[in-house]
């Protein structure tokens, strides 16, 4: 049975690791393109930031404070700290569950590990870092999260 897929919820890209490369990062994605920044991002060890995308903060942009690393290949291990997209699926039990059985190579990392929900990471046949995680368990969608832990924004629609 395929895994249910029902949103994307970020993109991760590599910023730098150093602090002029990681400010000129943030500058691009906030000031440049006006994402609106998560003030709500844990602290997990990595520099970076959380930006919503869109009107409604529906899907986010995540910028990772690392050095872009080459795209490792299919049969290499998968790295969560490589530029990846990220999907939100129905059940990550299930999505565990139906990986196991086909046989695919993934890591799990338990939400207790830093960023608050599970997450699996795992590669497509080219070699791209794909993550999973449970739908409603992140803060990817603004629109899933109590007013309190967004904040408003003139462009939120929520203000209303």
């Amino acid at each position: 049975m395929p895994i249910k897929v029902v949103d994307l919820h970020h993109h991760a890209v590599a910023a730098g690791s150093t602090p002029e490369k990681l400010a000129a990062t943030r500058s691009f994605y906030s000031d440049l393109l006006g994402l609106r920044d998560d003030d709500g991002r844990p602290e997990f060890g990595i520099s970076g930031n959380w930006y919503y995308t869109g009107k409604r903060g529906r899907a986010q942009v995540h910028i990772v404070g690392v050095d872009p690393m080459p795209q490792g290949g299919p049969e290499d291990p998968p790295n969560p700290l490589e530029t990846h997209l990220a999907l939100g699926v129905e059940d990550l039990d299930d999505a565990r569950r139906t990986l196991e059985e086909e046989g695919c190579t993934f890591i799990f990392l338990p939400g207790d590990r830093g960023v608050g929900n599970d997450q699996i990471f795992l590669r497509d046949p080219m070699g791209h870092m794909i993550e999973l995680h449970e739908a409603g368990q992140c803060r990817c969608n603004a629109e899933e999260l109590p007013r309190e832990q967004v904040g408003s924004d003139p462009g939120d629609s929520r203000a209303e």
